[in-house]
């Protein structure tokens, strides 16, 4: 039961047109799904992941008893559907699966692994002895009921000879479904952005595994040893390397004269450790004779596998010796490939006055990847459009790739000049000459930067909403505090892109600053220290109706170009308004307040996962104490920045102006003031209904007619 072999089984499986190598590759095998039923996968996904289950069993040989099927789906329990031994018709299994039903609740993983592994694949639940057991999981968020066992259930699965395949929907973090499947993961997990994207998930797959079904590979000889990094060699020294495959300086130094370069790496499972150092040389080779020292030409480096990471910005280093040894200090980090984020991070921060982008000096990004995108391969494209609209020029490099279609749609058009392909990784050394010729087209041009963005806005409006009742005591509210400006630490309060307001509840809610109170850190954070506990029930309810009807309000500084968001903390489940609770949070959410709820020691979830924003998976956060909050900022803040969609418009608005005593207001002006209004909040239609009040200044003229 290796590992590339079942998956030369699964990429079969799911090619229905393919019943020949279905047959080759899936002969026999007992295989059990396992599917998330959980609250954020919502009826009508749930029935699209039974669409994708009974997609995938379409071109399997069930009647004739070669393949054997069971299902197990799971919420805040795991229940199984049937066994492995309960259907030996097609027909009368797809029937089965039709027939399940969404059981909405938490999301308990760990169950519905110790499930599969200890009671359906069992001889008396119709498991074989002499065949090979796999088990594909499909999930839409992390565990928040005994996370802390999901991962060692899905180990005690393999050391029982089970293989593991995870599906992850819309996830940002692909920690916890890396863990879950078998490794490496770049094989062995699939992530899509949404459930439609499951129909087409039998493509992504064929084409991750499409290079070992043509082959017979001997079991006795599969490894995977690259999982375990080894000591990198050090690369060849520079007296060897910079030789004809290095333009002359003097070259350089008339087209590569003032320019931000990053480099985005791949340092996918398929790469390699030895692979990666030769691509780490390319990098050192090619930098060997750019003006560093002289501050002509800065450099940053990320690299990427299931998430992306960045080595060192393009402020970091002003010296070339110190650059170049920083780069051969770059870790090979195995895993999947999710190119689209490390585009993401390239543009939206690396490429920041913040981080070292300099406005008048062109943006050149060179990617350099071996395989297509097995993560949010959706969006990769679409993030280095994203790119091109700001400016930043990309080149994009593929490595033994046959299908050259990605990477042609990574770099800039036209293709001819900016995307290249090598046959192997040795082939990157006389790459340079190349490269440098096409860059010389496009350095003579200065290119434009753009504002750090948050969510594709430029300013954010939050709201921290504070749980101070009675259980919360007086010590672990001031930890909520340091909460608070711990996380208010990471972003620019000075530069007026981020408002804060603070309020608190227990029996009645307290207000304790509003949005335009303060636009310094230092007046905030003042404000925070002098916040004080004041105990009693618990009315969350009644929280959240003033925190979208008073917090984001015009009036107390809710600025409408500016994205809205809510953080709750709170240590237990309302005793006031509960009945009310559900409604106030759908109508914020409805608002377009986007609110990430923080559980402190909660055993039951129900009410948090209904505060927070869908997917609760992605935000809602559970600690088992208030010090474990010192731990939550970090990973709160990076789930911030993937959300991209605008925010909805709000129904109503009535917008108030008094008019001048000395003069009739002019109405263009008034008209135009209204269309900037509409025109600086994104919105997907103009769908707001605006009301102008004019207000005299005396009652004398109330019936005056204003023309």
């Amino acid at each position: 039961m290796e590992g590339l072999l079942w998956l030369t089984l699964i990429a079969t499986g799911l090619l229905l047109k393919s019943p020949h190598s279905t047959c080759e590759c899936f002969q026999r095998v007992d295989l059990v799904f396992v599917l998330d039923s959980s609250t954020s996968v919502g009826n009508e996904n749930f029935g699209k992941m039974l669409d994708f289950v009974k997609n995938f069993l379409q071109a399997t040989n069930i009647d004739g008893g070669e393949v054997r099927v069971g299902i197990a789906t799971y919420s805040t329990e795991a229940r199984i559907e049937f066994n492995l031994k309960d259907y030996t018709n097609k027909n009368d299994l797809l029937k089965a699966v039709n027939n399940i039903s969404w059981q909405y609740g938490s999301t308990n993983t760990a169950d519905a692994l110790l499930l599969m592994h200890d009671t359906m694949f069992k001889a008396v639940n119709g498991d074989r002895a002499d065949v090979p057991n796999i088990c594909i999981v499909v999930a839409d968020g992390l565990s928040n009921i005994n996370y802390g066992r999901t991962i060692p259930e899905a180990d005690a699965a393999r050391k029982k000879g089970i293989h593991i395949y995870a599906v992850g929907v819309g996830l940002h973090d692909l920690s916890e479904v890396d863990g879950i499947a078998n490794k490496p993961s770049s094989r062995n997990v699939f992530s899509v952005n949404n459930f439609d994207e499951l129909e087409i998930l039998n493509i992504a797959i064929f084409e991750s595994t499409c290079a070992v079904t043509t082959v017979a590979t001997p079991t006795t000889t599969l490894s995977f040893d690259e999982d375990v990094e080894p000591a990198r060699p050090r690369p060849k020294p520079t007296t060897t390397t910079t030789t004809t495959t290095m333009m002359p300086t003097t070259t350089i130094s008339e087209c590569f004269q003032r320019v931000d370069l990053v480099f985005v790496l791949d340092s996918s499972t398929s790469v390699g450790h030895k692979n990666f150092g030769k691509m780490l040389d390319f990098v050192i080779n090619f930098l060997q004779a750019t003006n560093i020292d002289g501050g002509e030409v800065r450099v940053g480096i990320a690299t990427y596998s299931t998430g992306a990471r960045i080595e060192f910005n393009l402020k970091d280093y002003t010296n070339k010796n110190d650059l170049l040894k920083a780069v051969d200090n770059i870790s090979w980090q195995y895993g999947s490939t999710n190119t689209a984020d490390a585009l993401l991070l390239m543009h939206d921060t690396m490429f920041t006055a913040v981080n070292g982008d300099r406005a008048d000096v062109p943006n050149i990004c060179i990617v350099v990847a071996d395989g297509l995108s097995n993560i949010n391969y959706g969006r990769t494209i679409p993030e280095a459009d994203a790119a091109r609209k700001k400016g930043i020029h990309i080149y994009a490099v593929g490595v033994g790739l046959h299908d050259l279609s990605e990477v042609n749609g990574i770099a800039n058009k036209p293709s001819s000049r900016n995307a290249f392909s090598v046959n192997n990784f040795d082939e990157l050394e006389g790459l340079n000459n190349t490269i440098f010729e096409s860059v010389c087209a496009v350095t003579t041009v200065a290119t434009p930067t753009t504002t750090l963005s948050f969510y594709g806005f430029e300013k954010v409006d939050l709201v921290f909403i504070l749980d101070s009742s009675t259980s919360v005591s007086r010590s672990d509210f001031h930890k909520m505090l340091k909460f608070c400006k711990d996380f208010l630490k990471k972003f620019d309060i000075d530069s007026g892109s981020v408002r804060v307001g603070i309020l608190s509840y227990s029996t009645e809610v307290h207000d304790h600053f509003f949005l335009n109170a303060y636009d310094t850190s230092t007046d905030m954070f003042n404000a925070i220290d002098k916040i004080s506990w004041i105990f009693g029930s618990t009315n969350t309810a009644d929280a959240i109706r003033d925190m979208r009807e008073k917090y984001f309000s015009f009036a107390n500084g809710d600025r409408w170009d500016a994205r809205n968001i809510a953080v709750i903390l709170t240590d237990g489940v309302s005793n006031i308004n509960a009945n009310r609770l559900q409604d106030e949070a759908r109508q914020a959410k409805n608002e377009g307040i986007h609110i990430y709820a923080i559980g402190i020691g909660l055993s039951d979830v129900t009410e948090l996962n209904q505060i927070a924003s869908v997917p609760a998976s992605e935000n809602t956060f559970i600690v088992n104490n208030f010090d474990e909050l010192k731990d939550l900022d970090e990973r709160i803040f990076g789930s911030l920045f993937p959300i991209s969609s605008p925010r909805p418009t709000r129904t109503t608005t009535t917008i108030t102006t008094r008019k001048p005593s000395t003069a009739k207001p002019n109405k263009l002006n008034i008209y135009t003031f209204v269309e900037d209004v509409l025109l600086s909040r994104p919105r997907p239609k103009p769908t707001t209904t605006i009301t102008i009040t004019m207000m005299p200044t005396s009652t004398s003229k109330l019936n005056e007619p204003y023309r």
